[in-house]
């Protein structure tokens, strides 16, 4: 009878170590997606920033071209950049404009284009990642944002 304790025992304990590695396998996974999660919306937002900062800059000059280097990808995903109004098209002087940066998984974000100095018409325009640079660029009364 002892031995088949023993052995009893051995198995149990062998089992609750694999139960142990596998909730640790599953809580490291979970804490890593949060963590690239939180990590993408943190690039979204420094590209946004860098675009937003380099739109108020151009719109105080007389006529401007600023290009900003952008990275190739977000969390190893292609993107897009895309100043609208807050009904989608070209925005116009009278309405609310916003920058949206999207990544080819559809997650995004919207930020408000604040700080514009003189009369600006029109801000539009588009870009993609794959330049590694976009163009601000004023002329006249109008501001456009395309890859550079």
């Amino acid at each position: 009878m002892k031995g088949q304790y023993r052995i009893i025992m051995e198995v149990l304990f062998f089992a609750i170590g694999i139960l142990l590695a596998s909730y640790m396998i599953i809580s490291f996974s979970g804490v890593s997606d949060t963590v690239k999660g939180i990590s993408t919306q943190n690039q979204l937002e420094s590209v946004a920033n860098s675009i937003k900062s380099a739109i108020a800059k151009s719109s105080e000059l007389p006529n401007a071209a600023i290009r900003v280097r952008v990275p190739a990808t977000i969390s190893e995903s292609s993107y897009y950049m895309r100043l609208e109004s807050e009904a989608g098209g070209n925005c116009a002087s009278s309405s609310d404009c916003y920058l949206n940066v999207t990544i080819s998984s559809g997650e995004g974000i919207r930020e408000k284009i604040f700080n514009i100095v003189g009369d600006i018409d029109i801000i539009s325009g588009f870009a993609t990642s794959g330049s590694e640079f976009a163009e601000i660029r004023k002329e006249g009364n109008g501001i456009r944002l395309s890859a550079g």
